[in-house]
This record gives C-alpha cells, sequence and structure tokens, in this order.
C-alpha cells in the first residue's frame, strides 16, 4: 500500500477533499464565499469536500480537522494559519498531501507552489496536480515553509498590518511610529550566528532565513524549487539609513556589494542574543529564548503542485 502523500489521480477521479477555512483571511474579507470555493472544486473533480471553519477558534480547529484526516486537505487562509497547519501536519505519521489555495494577502507559498494564479485559476488548474515533498525550516517546533526574519520586532508586523487596512484617520501616523521604533530597536539589537560546525561566530544586527535560496524562495511563477538548504542574509548595518537601505536591497534581491553585510547558506543556523530573540516566521511575529535554533527539515510536507 502506498504512502498517502503517493496515492495516484487523474483529473477525472472524484478525490475526497477535506477543506480548512479562515474567513477572517483577505479574500473572503473582499468579497470571496464558501459556496464558490466548494463549487469550483467540485467542478474540478474534488468531491466530496468537506469544511472545517477554523475562523473562531484556529488551534481547535486545526486539531479538529487532523482528527478526521481524509485522503486530501485544502485550506484557504493566510500565510500564518497555513503554516500552523503545515506544523500540526508535520507531527503526523502520514498527513495526507495539501492543496494550499490563495486565500490570504501575501499568499507567500500558494504563489511559490502554483504560481500568480487567483483562486478559480488555481483551483481550475489543480485537476492536474500530483503529490510532492519539500524541505521546510523548523524554529521553536514551528515549521517556516518560506523564510523567518531574526530580530525584527513586532512593530513591523503592526505596520505591515496597517497597510493593509483601508485609508482612515491617523493610519499614517501609526504606521510611520511603528517603523520608527522597529528600527531604532534594530540598531541597538546585536545578534550572532553559527552556521553548522563553525567555530565563530558571524555578527548581526539582523538576519532573513529562507527555506532553499531566496530568489526561488520569492519566485511567483510556480515552478521554483525547494531546494534542500536554510540560507542566511545578515549584517551590522550603521544607523537607520543604512539599515533601512540594506532591507530594501534584500527584498529586490540586491545581495551584491552592500557594505557590513554577508551571505551563506547551512543546514543548520543558531542565533544567540542577551536578550530574548524577536522573530517573524511565514509573516507571524513572536519572540524566543536565546540560543534559538533554525534546521532544515527535509521532505517536511506533502503538498498538491503542478506536474513537473
Amino acid at each position: 500500500v502506498l504512502p498517502a502523500c503517493f496515492h495516484k489521480i487523474g483529473p477525472c477521479m472524484a478525490r475526497a477533499l477535506h477543506l480548512l477555512i479562515n474567513r477572517h483571511a483577505g479574500a473572503f474579507t473582499n468579497g470571496l464565499t464558501l459556496d464558490d470555493i466548494v463549487s469550483q472544486l467540485n467542478d474540478a473533480g474534488w468531491s466530496p469536500v468537506d469544511v472545517t471553519d477554523i475562523t473562531d477558534d484556529i488551534e481547535a480547529g486545526i486539531e479538529e480537522a487532523c482528527e478526521k484526516s481524509g485522503d486530501y486537505f485544502a485550506i484557504a487562509a493566510g500565510d500564518g494559519t497555513i503554516n500552523a497547519f503545515a506544523s500540526a501536519l508535520s507531527r503526523m505519521t502520514a498527513p495526507p498531501p495539501l492543496l494550499v489555495l490563495p486565500a490570504g494577502t501575501a499568499n507567500l507559498l500558494a504563489k511559490r507552489l502554483n504560481g500568480e494564479g487567483d483562486m478559480a485559476a488555481t483551483i481550475v488548474a489543480s485537476a492536474d496536480f500530483e503529490p510532492k515533498k519539500i524541505p521546510c525550516g523548523r524554529v521553536d517546533e514551528k515549521l517556516f515553509l518560506i523564510a523567518a526574519a531574526v530580530g525584527i520586532t513586532p512593530a513591523f508586523a503592526k505596520a505591515r498590518e496597517l497597510l493593509r487596512e483601508p485609508p482612515h484617520e491617523g493610519r499614517l501616523t501609526r504606521i510611520w511610529r511603528y517603523l520608527r521604533a522597529g528600527l531604532r530597536n534594530l540598531t541597538k539589537r546585536y545578534l550572532g550566528f553559527r552556521l553548522d560546525q563553525d567555530d565563530y561566530l558571524r555578527r548581526g544586527r539582523a538576519a532573513y532565513i529562507s527555506v532553499g535560496h531566496m530568489d526561488d524562495a520569492h519566485a511567483r511563477d510556480g515552478e521554483s524549487e525547494f531546494q534542500p538548504l536554510l540560507e542566511i542574509y545578515g549584517g551590522r548595518p550603521f544607523g537607520v539609513v543604512d539599515l533601512s537601505i540594506m532591507l530594501a536591497r534584500a527584498a529586490m534581491h540586491d545581495f551584491k556589494h552592500q557594505k557590513r553585510a554577508w551571505r551563506a547558506t547551512a543546514l543548520r543556523i543558531e542565533a544567540y542574543s542577551k536578550r530574548r530573540i524577536p522573530l517573524i516566521i511565514d509573516g507571524e511575529p513572536c519572540y524566543a529564548d536565546a540560543p534559538v535554533v533554525f534546521e532544515l527539515i527535509e521532505d517536511a510536507l506533502c503538498v498538491m503542485a503542478p506536474k513537473a
């Protein structure tokens, strides 16, 4: 008997699907309905579709869904909720393959797996998807599917949330206040990073750790490979202006000729600090006690993805 992750499927075969939804995700607040998703899934050959609404209690909803299990899983939620569900799946012995639907705002994993298509296009294409195992990072018993930012305070995440809101009085002032607080905190924090078995610490005030190469981690073609490695980009910027330039260049994948910055690959990364370390894991902020260990977990998650 083949493991669940390698069931053979075809576009004309009915496939039982367990769908998780978070109605607080961006697509739902913009008018998407559950009936729309279920109807499109049925048309693509996913039937029957069993639904678990995890909006009111994400943790309990994920636990309930894992107990029910099924032939395949799908999730229509934001990156943070997808991260939580993926972490739960990784603790199962033989979890069903997961179909990631672009229902959030950034949709980082959905875009990396399936390309830039919207919900309808992704569901139509899913009729010909196949199971694929991908590596993930792990930190503090949580998976990160795309990247983890180290030393980045929750102030940046709060500013991001405000950017998503409709314009209102005082919004820009609050965004600037959060950004300024986050940048000020970064210039005061010192971190040390040990890569694999290195005997020395690389210094930095902040770092960005991606699953696979950073260029791949942000690819939007649905064909990027998940290389079995972690890539880290860190540095010791001098002042807020230097830090802002470094972060802006990193966002544009311009890693060359950056002063006081470095880039490397590893399978295990340890982060040291005299204080608790702020993290942003796939877009969700949290704190962890030092040292914080980041590990690559090969074949950590079985997903439904376009055929190679």
